[in-house]
């Protein structure tokens, strides 16, 4: 039911001009169809009456016609840059309308997703490698449970975010903040709070696990292809549930500004440090134009999300005493090979013999913990680059996998080599 029940009862589409004007009688399908009310009396009705087949057997028929209503304006490759901007105008108007002025910005500059070719799946297969250290079967350390109060994260939860395999949405969870007179939904809140709380100390069955863990794999487009009608460079980005998106939001919240920020310091400023990334470029032209004689070498380490040794950031994590519980929680749900499902619901390696699981090394990027945990992993790297530059003045600084080494060239060029 956890996976079905918003799509048999939430029915109305949000962000449409009925939602806006207050509750109606009507309520729409997935394909933006009128679902009158004694229709969802009805629905409301069966589940009362424990009809749970039939609530299932409607929900997998909608389900359906959603996915190839997706596919079926799905553009293909073909398409121009003039007719993609013509096909986007519509929702960018609608966003601003809304009050989402950057995020319209942002679809109007963005490059979009690029369609899934057989050659933009091979690069994407590509670029989540197989496992090369195994992972640990059992998480040997002892560490305290997580505890998270997730009232100030649901209500915090953007609207009109991307969703999981699932299609669970940020605003079911943000409904739940409401104050409710009725005795029992008023416990909403304390009870998600008691169910993130043993997700997060790996309490649940293994098989919840490995569902939670599946993510919904979107290949943004890096750079427009070399040759006409040739395939883009994609990157990969997974969406995972908002609900595991939001309980680990919730854990890291209270490590991110003070363990995190203090074990990272200086080298690393994309975690815990607000504008960690204009503090960067500013301090290194300040640093350039005080020290004529440096270089400054930019380097951005090639899928570096996706090809990190997994096992390896599990040691690292680990190390770190304040970590231990967020280390145990990163085994619980890395240590089997995650599912990444692509927009038309193939596996990503399906039909592939010799890989039972989708992302099998590194950490997704898109996931919320990937970050922190990408920096925690190449960390003593790090230091140590910096490290031989600091005795020349010089230095090195990253905001995630792009790193700036700053000193005499002498010295940048060999610490780049060793790092």
């Amino acid at each position: 039911w956890y996976l079905m029940y918003h799509t048999i009862f939430f029915r109305r589409r949000h962000g449409t001009r009925e939602s806006m004007m207050g509750p109606s009688r009507a309520g729409r399908n997935v394909r933006g169809r009128p679902v009158d009310g004694g229709d969802l009396a009805q629905r409301f009705e069966r589940w009362r009456n424990g009809e749970r087949a039939w609530l299932i057997t409607r929900w997998r028929s909608e389900f359906d016609a959603a996915i190839e209503t997706r596919r079926g304006g799905t553009p293909d490759g073909a398409e121009t840059p003039e007719a993609r901007r013509e096909r986007q105008l519509p929702k960018v108007l609608a966003l601003i309308e809304q009050g989402e002025i950057s995020r319209g910005l942002r679809l109007l500059h963005s490059s979009g997703v690029a369609a899934l070719t057989p050659g933009v799946i091979e690069q994407l297969r590509r670029k989540h490698p197989p496992r090369r250290t195994p992972m640990p079967a059992v998480f040997g350390l002892p560490v305290g449970r997580i505890e998270v109060h997730l009232e100030e994260t649901f209500r915090g939860l953007r609207a009109k975010r991307g969703t999981g395999p699932t299609g669970r949405r940020n605003e079911y969870l943000s409904a739940l903040t409401a104050r409710f007179e009725e005795p029992r939904a008023a416990t909403v809140m304390e009870a998600y709070d008691g169910f993130a709380g043993a997700f997060l100390s790996s309490e649940l069955p293994e098989w919840f696990y490995a569902v939670e863990a599946a993510a919904r794999l979107v290949p943004l487009v890096k750079s427009p292809p070399s040759v006409p009608g040739g395939d883009p460079d994609v990157r990969p980005v997974a969406i995972g549930e908002v609900d595991v998106c939001a309980f680990t939001r919730a854990a890291y919240r209270d490590v991110t500004h003070s363990v995190l920020a203090d074990y990272l310091a200086p080298q690393q400023v994309a975690v815990g440090i607000s504008g960690g990334l204009s503090i960067l470029v500013h301090g290194v032209r300040a640093l350039l134009r005080m020290r004529r004689d440096f270089v400054v070498v930019r380097l951005d380490l090639r899928n570096a999300y996706n090809e990190i040794d997994r096992a390896v950031l599990l040691q690292r994590m680990a190390a770190v005493p304040e970590l231990g519980p967020l280390a145990r929680f990163f085994h619980t749900m890395h240590t089997a090979e995650s599912a990444l499902y692509l927009g038309d619901r193939r596996r990503l390696f399906a039909g592939v013999d010799d890989r039972s699981g989708d992302s099998a090394s590194g950490v997704r990027q898109g996931s919320t913990e990937s970050s922190s945990a990408f920096c925690v992993g190449i960390h003593p790297e790090m230091v140590t680059l910096d490290g031989a530059l600091r005795d020349e003045g010089g230095g090195a600084w990253g905001d995630m996998d792009d790193i700036y080494a700053v000193g005499p060239a002498a010295h940048v060029f060999p610490a780049i080599e060793a790092f």
